[in-house]
């Protein structure tokens, strides 16, 4: 496994601090998607963490969401 220097920030949106629900599964979800991002990533490049609020209709929720820098699937690889 290669040392690679990235880029880290996490964004929370204010009041989102604290989250209600199945943390053992919470926190899986996050630590995959997180580690994907960091494995599958160059050199000088980042991740970025973002929670916010999202409403679709009358119903609210909380989106976590992963960006990157790493190049994606390769197509041959989707399937």
């Amino acid at each position: 496994m290669s040392r690679q220097s990235l880029a880290v920030q996490v964004k929370v949106a204010a009041g989102l601090e604290q989250l209600t629900g199945d943390a053992e599964q919470l926190e899986s979800a996050i630590r995959a998607v997180v580690k994907n991002a960091v494995d599958f990533n160059h050199g000088g490049g980042s991740v970025t963490l973002i929670v916010r609020p999202v409403r679709r209709g009358s119903a609210a929720f909380v989106e976590v969401r992963v960006e990157d820098t790493a190049g994606g699937i390769p197509l041959a690889d989707q399937p």
